[in-house]
């Protein structure tokens, strides 16, 4: 029916098939026969949370086409004491040797994530230990947000939550780093030829994205397009030619003769 992307999401990905009385996870199984799909352009795994990852998604991504090096797997933070307190499992240690391993066996891969600033038990260290984090694993693409007061009762209380203006600073903060990891990664693409897939067209340009972005949450790229050649669904090669903000723009390669 011309459907061209597949996101998968679910309150954790990598659950699936954890209920069907087989044994353990069968994530890459699902995506592997997904990715089998006639015309799919582009298949992406979001809300893969690290503890349990099912290793194979790895060879999965390696191996077919369709499946996008981009993984969305949201470590919340990156201070131990905090993620106890968060009851994540694991530890900030844990967590960096997944990253690490990600990156060893998806070479190139895209690496989204989720951090909450400002919950119970974060304080000025903690918080420094969340940035020295973000610092060093280099995250792709981010999403920050501060601790909801309506989830206190399970995180402990508010005893030791600090203000919500000191929460807002830090999150600016983390949005602050991450920005210039982003930048620093677009930057890296400009003049590239790059393959993007057309989201909607309009005003002889048209809103793309790569497989590195994902659709709403993630950077796009602006394609200029005057002659109107593309349509929604059209994958289509581009030259980066300059940025705007996180988004890139861009221009059609010329076709081959």
């Amino acid at each position: 029916q011309g459907v061209r992307e597949i996101v998968l999401v679910a309150e954790d990905t990598t659950g699936y098939g954890t209920d069907f009385g087989r044994g353990g996870p069968r994530l890459p199984e699902l995506v592997e026969a997904l990715a089998g799909i006639e015309g799919l352009a582009w298949l992406r795994v979001m809300y893969a949370y690290p503890n349990a990852f099912p290793w194979d998604l790895c060879r999965v991504m390696r191996e077919c086409p369709a499946v996008v090096p981009y993984l969305d797997i949201p470590v919340q933070h990156g201070s131990s004491a905090v993620l106890k307190r968060m009851r994540r499992g694991g530890t900030g240690e844990s967590v960096r040797r997944i990253l690490n391993r990600l990156r060893e066996e998806v070479p190139g891969i895209t690496l989204r994530t989720t951090v909450l600033v400002g919950h119970p038990g974060e304080g000025e260290r903690e918080f420094e230990e969340l940035l020295s984090f973000l610092e060093e694993i280099q995250f792709e693409r981010l999403g920050a947000f501060v601790f909801s007061p309506e989830t206190e009762a399970a995180a402990g209380g508010d005893m030791d939550r600090c203000s919500a203006n000191e929460a807002q600073r830090r999150l600016e903060l983390v949005m602050e780093l991450q920005a210039g990891i982003h930048a620093e990664c677009q930057s890296k693409r400009l003049g590239e030829s790059l393959e993007v897939l057309v989201d909607s067209t309009g005003a002889g340009e048209a809103q793309a994205r790569t497989w590195s972005d994902a659709p709403e949450v993630d950077a796009v790229v602006a394609v200029k397009d005057s002659a109107g050649v593309l349509a929604v669904g059209d994958l289509a090669e581009v030259k980066v030619v300059g940025s705007e903000g996180d988004d890139l723009k861009a221009v059609l390669s010329p076709r081959p003769t």
